[in-house]
């Protein structure tokens, strides 16, 4: 499971960062200054059993797998099949971050959704969808950090 998440990290963080830092210096002419969060292995402690976990368990070990039962199908696509029930879990997963946070960027936050749901139809566990959900946050928070100060 760790190495999956870490795997698909490799493979997702470059050209995510590329593209963000596109984003960045193209509409707003902001100048990266590579920086690490303070407090590192706290915010990573805490992404992965206060934010990753909690989150994880609700949408896609309890929400996704009711709903899968209820609108069972889809389409296979690498090695999980995807139906209704991942696009409604991420869906519920958004407008949750959003009712907590009304900014309607928060909203956002369905697309990587749908591969936490891609993964834990993949692997079978919300383990593998823990991790990347946590390394994600952390990595979020980096880039932040980096962009931002």
């Amino acid at each position: 499971e760790l190495l999956f998440a870490l795997g698909l990290a490799l493979g997702i963080f470059p050209p995510f960062a590329a593209g963000y830092h596109a984003y960045q210096k193209i509409w707003f002419s902001h100048a990266p200054h590579i920086a690490w969060p303070k407090n590192l292995y706290a915010i990573t402690v805490t992404h992965l059993l206060l934010v990753a976990l909690p989150e994880e368990l609700f949408y896609r070990g309890y929400l996704q797998e009711k709903l899968r039962r209820a609108f069972p199908g889809g389409v296979r696509l690498l090695g999980a099949t995807l139906g209704p029930a991942i696009l409604l879990t991420a869906a519920f997963f958004a407008l949750g971050h959003f009712v907590v946070d009304f900014r309607p960027m928060r909203l956002g936050v369905f697309f990587p959704a749908l591969l936490f749901g891609w993964i834990k139809e993949r692997t079978g566990t919300i383990t593998a969808p823990i991790l990347f959900h946590a390394m994600s946050n952390v990595f979020m928070a980096t880039l932040e950090k980096t962009y931002f100060g």
